[in-house]
């Protein structure tokens, strides 16, 4: 079965949240019906195929279950492109994984889990995080999700809050007694507005190599779990010695005192530009 046949097929199995067994079945039989030479562990929360626990840095992950399907729904398919449910997001990305897992050479461990499309408390990468955690050395994962054949570094995380906003009930036809909480809407899309992410510059630093590393940490039943790190490293170079000298041709000075009319022309060698230059308190370039 090649990767256009595999998808195909995977899209067939029809795996709404909440339904993903026959899904999960289909991954695990045909990974041991192509001779995978690895494990499998599988529970609740998916499956983990892997050649080994301990040399084995990177993941492919991705969800096995798709958001609900109308009745009519079809699979089709062309010589240029696969359309039907989860087409995208992401039983191609599921069938990238398993010919990878495949692959005589491949030393990546496989995460298909359950759930990413209904509650987070029900995703399955809660029930197989433990075990990938203890047994696993796990340094990179790459999500299969839909990109646009385009390799994307990070993701954004989640946060689920309940918020209660008071006000006062009143009859629809005497609205100003009331207190309308939706309005009060407004403060709070004023407020993520003026908190989105923002770059911050780093100012004063010595010339020297220096490295950033960034750490997500999350609390589950008050154990700290490191969920991913990113780490970026750059030299900050001391620039060459400025010199600056002036045309002495283009000098001109001005008649007098009040009048504007003098002018300089002056060439700047190394430092580092744009260069600002500075004339009795004015910015002239």
């Amino acid at each position: 079965m090649n990767l256009e046949q595999l998808t195909e097929t995977l899209i067939d199995i029809e795996s709404v949240t909440g339904n993903e067994q026959e899904i999960l079945n289909f991954i695990e039989d045909y990974l041991i019906k192509n001779k995978f030479t690895g494990e499998i562990i599988k529970n609740d929360g998916g499956l983990i195929a892997y050649h080994s626990k301990s040399n084995s840095k990177v993941a492919l992950v991705g969800h096995v279950d798709t958001v609900p399907i109308v009745d009519d729904q079809e699979r089709l398919s062309d010589s240029e492109k696969i359309s039907g449910r989860g087409a995208v997001d992401m039983k191609s990305g599921i069938a990238v994984m398993i010919n990878t897992l495949l692959d005589e050479k491949s030393n990546e461990v496989g995460i298909f889990y359950t759930a990413e499309e209904g509650p987070i408390k029900e995703n399955g990468l809660e029930i197989l995080m433990p075990t990938l955690l203890s047994e696993f050395n796990i340094e990179f994962a790459i999500i299969m999700e839909p990109t646009n054949l385009e390799c994307q570094l990070g993701c954004l995380g989640t946060l689920n809050a309940e918020l209660i906003i008071n006000g006062k009930s009143s009859h629809s036809a005497r609205p100003w007694i009331g207190d309308n909480p939706i309005l009060k809407m407004n403060e709070l899309l004023e407020f993520l507005k003026e908190n989105e992410v923002k770059e911050h510059k780093i100012e004063g630093l010595d010339s020297g190599n220096y490295r950033v590393d960034v750490e997500a940490i999350r609390m589950v039943n008050d154990i700290e779990i490191k969920c991913s790190s990113y780490s970026s490293s750059f030299v900050i170079e001391k620039p060459q010695r400025l010199y600056a000298s002036e045309n002495k041709e283009k000098h001109v000075d001005i008649n007098c005192n009040s009048e504007a009319n003098g002018q300089f022309e002056i060439y700047f060698n190394g430092g580092r530009a744009p260069y600002k230059v500075i004339s009795n308190g004015g910015v002239v370039a």
